[in-house]
Parts: structure tokens; C-alpha cells; sequence
């Protein structure tokens, strides 16, 4: 995403963006984003990576 900020033009960014939305959008249908997804440990993750994955449990499918 942060290619695509510099660059919308850049295609593989783009394409593999498309696919691991596709994926998200796959497993949180089947609801097996658990397997693919930590949850959140404060004690053992940054705090980016906690809002990374608070973004991701968050996300509908309407929103994907």
C-alpha cells in the first residue's frame, strides 16, 4: 500500500494488492481468518502491528 501511495501506476502492486484482498475477503466468507491472522497481544506485538490487525479483524465484507 505504501508502493501504491507513491506510484498508482505500479501494476504488480496493484495486482497483489487485488489478490490478498480477494484471500481477506475469502476466508472472512468462510470464517477461517483465525487461521491466517494473530489476534492482538499487546505484550508481544508493536503497536503498528496492533492496529494492522485490529484494521484487518474490523473489516466487513461490504467494506472489502
Amino acid at each position: 500500500m505504501a508502493i501504491l501511495q507513491d506510484n498508482l501506476d505500479y501494476k504488480a502492486a496493484n495486482y497483489y494488492l487485488v489478490l490478498l484482498f480477494n484471500k481477506i475477503y475469502d476466508v472472512r466468507k468462510t470464517y477461517t481468518i483465525n487461521r491466517y491472522l494473530d489476534k492482538i497481544d499487546p505484550h508481544k506485538q508493536s503497536q503498528s502491528y496492533q492496529q494492522f490487525l485490529s484494521l484487518m479483524w474490523n473489516l466487513n465484507l461490504d467494506e472489502i
